[in-house]
């Protein structure tokens, strides 16, 4: 859905540009816009891929993952 709004997004910004001599402005922006737009989706097929081998193979490889524990009802105290 979010590809979607971003087409939706370009293509108004460039409604206002298809006219007169700013024709060529708003081709640019088409162009630019939806080719950022298909490039960001074929980049996350990649980005989702090694995402999940890695969490998935972590543990065979004897990677040990740190950090803060997320408790979201947890009560804190400040020292």
């Amino acid at each position: 859905l979010a590809t979607v709004a971003i087409a939706q997004s370009f293509n108004a910004m460039a409604s206002g540009l298809l006219r007169g001599f700013a024709l060529p402005a708003g081709i640019i922006v088409l162009l630019i816009g939806h080719g950022l737009n298909l490039a960001m989706g074929l980049l996350s097929v990649m980005v989702h891929g090694v995402r999940l081998n890695l969490l998935e193979f972590s543990g065979q490889l004897g990677m040990e993952w740190t950090g803060i524990r997320y408790q979201p009802f947890a009560e804190t105290v400040e020292e």
